[in-house]
């Protein structure tokens, strides 16, 4: 055991301790929602299975069903499948974002997935010729196939009104990032027919401006987990106060006797 929960129940930052704890709530649902393809259920087939996750650079974890509360939703676009909003915002349009063209599966070169010739759907799957080059171009353009019809998804969820953003700068990266081939297809869209309101906003600064943003966020772990004891009879803290009169009775005759006399007024009574 890890005395976490117990370091979170008497963390004096509610808020980010409530946060935490459904953070850790939902992790765990994970890991017992977890079942091997083959093989027991042990504690290295669920990292290994994270690292395949991590590896991929896509983590598809289970999808939470959303509550009916009038609140913000944050979610996945494969967890909003399904469900529809009056307003949705649709972040990160971005180059290398959305859509993310990557190749994530070449059976001809890693031998790390399955043949497409033994997949259900090969006949929407590019083939090997024999050319490597050929296919890598063919897989490239599949992944753009994909990351389309992922991004019709997220379009087609709101009932009312949609917003789709992207930024310059993400994370601490060097590149300045520019708008996707998405992104400029809806605002020529938007332009040509008057039906959307196109910002393309101002132009980006030569510098990231999140470069060193999130140190100003850090805090030492564990944080406090006891409020500060300021008291102004007890130098040292009341806790400590307590402490030394639980453990010598005489204490208290002591500490009253030092008191002055508006002290000794509020002590009586």
């Amino acid at each position: 055991r890890t005395g976490l929960l117990g370091e979170l129940d008497a963390s004096v930052d509610v808020e980010m301790a409530t946060a935490t704890k459904r953070n850790l709530a939902a992790f765990l649902d994970e890991v017992h929602a977890f079942t091997p393809v083959e093989g027991d259920v042990t504690l290295r087939a669920f990292l290994d299975y994270v690292d395949t996750l991590q590896a991929a650079e896509r983590p598809e974890w289970s999808p939470v069903q959303p509550s009916d509360a009038d609140s913000v939703k944050v979610m996945t676009i494969h967890q909003a499948k399904g469900l529809e909003f009056d307003v949705v915002f649709v972040p990160g349009v971005a180059g290398d974002l959305l859509p993310d063209v990557r190749v994530q599966q070449n059976p001809a070169e890693k031998g790390q997935s399955l043949d497409f010739e033994l997949r259900g759907d090969r006949a929407v799957l590019p083939m090997f010729t024999g050319n490597f080059r050929q296919f890598w171009f063919a897989l490239r353009d599949q992944e753009e196939v994909e990351e389309r019809r992922t991004f019709y998804v997220a379009l087609t969820r709101a009932r009312k009104r949609l917003f789709v953003t992207g930024a310059h700068w993400y994370g601490e990266g060097q590149n300045v990032k520019k708008p996707s081939a998405f992104f400029e297809e809806l605002a020529a869209w938007g332009e040509a027919t008057g039906l959307a309101e196109v910002d393309r906003g101002e132009d980006p600064v030569e510098e990231n401006p999140l470069i060193g943003h999130r140190e100003r966020f850090v805090r030492d772990w564990p944080g406090p987990a006891l409020r500060p004891e300021v008291d102004e009879l007890f130098a040292e803290g009341w806790r400590a106060a307590a402490l030394r009169a639980s453990e010598d009775p005489s204490e208290i005759g002591r500490a009253a006797a030092a008191l002055s006399e508006e002290e000794r007024v509020a002590f009586d009574g």
